[in-house]
């Protein structure tokens, strides 16, 4: 945007030198030099970055289809090489692989909501809070955690959770385990449901944890 202000500047005034140079009337002279300042302001505007309103736009669009459990929509707002990673590791690594994590996550019909977006240039930092049944479980309240969201042109090319704020680890994990043990035990039928993640193994993972409601008293 400078090396264009500065291309400008220097067209200006050797517009104006030309002006004076020809003993035009001050009114002829305003007309070149309007014309300029117009197609300055277009130069000026047209390299602005998306702005940050739009990104605000686009990011609580995609959690409102994320809701609405619906692909064809979000999928608007994402890059066919989208790539998600959680604390570093990389979950999925285009649009397809995200699909299928999409389908798996979308059986415990989650509902998300963004508490805070923070905008930069190409990228976002947000606070999201989600619930899910599964959630609901593992640690009896809604999870929140930072992300860190990756713009390409008009559409999210990266999503990164970058920290958990309200996770507790050892409840998680204490009735994550249980209830694995528990399923193995008593219906093996469903056993490795915690690891299937495709549509098919989320159903066996609610399956699971009504069992476990139904015959454990709501342990």
């Amino acid at each position: 945007m400078l090396q264009q202000f500065f291309f400008v500047r220097r067209y200006l005034q050797s517009i104006k030198l030309c002006t004076l140079e020809t003993n035009n009337s001050m009114k002829n002279q305003s007309i070149p030099i309007i014309s300029i300042l117009l197609l300055s302001l277009c130069l000026i505007s047209s390299c602005h970055p998306k702005t940050h309103d739009s990104q605000e736009q686009s990011l609580r669009s995609y959690f409102h289809a994320l809701n609405a459990q619906d692909f064809g929509r979000l999928s608007n707002f994402i890059s066919d090489s989208l790539k998600t990673f959680e604390m570093g590791y990389l979950l999925t690594g285009n649009k397809e692989e995200f699909y299928t994590q999409f389908q798996w996550d979308s059986v415990f019909q989650p509902e998300y909501q963004v508490r805070d977006i923070r905008c930069g240039k190409d990228s976002a930092e947000l606070i999201v809070s989600k619930n899910c049944q599964g959630i609901a479980f593992l640690q009896d309240s809604a999870l929140e955690y930072r992300a860190l969201v990756v713009f390409a042109g008009d559409q999210i090319k990266e999503i990164s959770t970058i920290g958990y704020l309200s996770m507790d680890f050892a409840l998680w994990q204490a009735r994550r385990d249980s209830l694995i043990e528990w399923i193995d035990r008593e219906h093996p039928a469903l056993s490795g449901f915690a690891w299937n993640l495709s549509p098919k193994g989320a159903g066996n993972y609610l399956k699971a944890i009504e069992l476990w409601r139904n015959e454990r008293g709501g342990e």
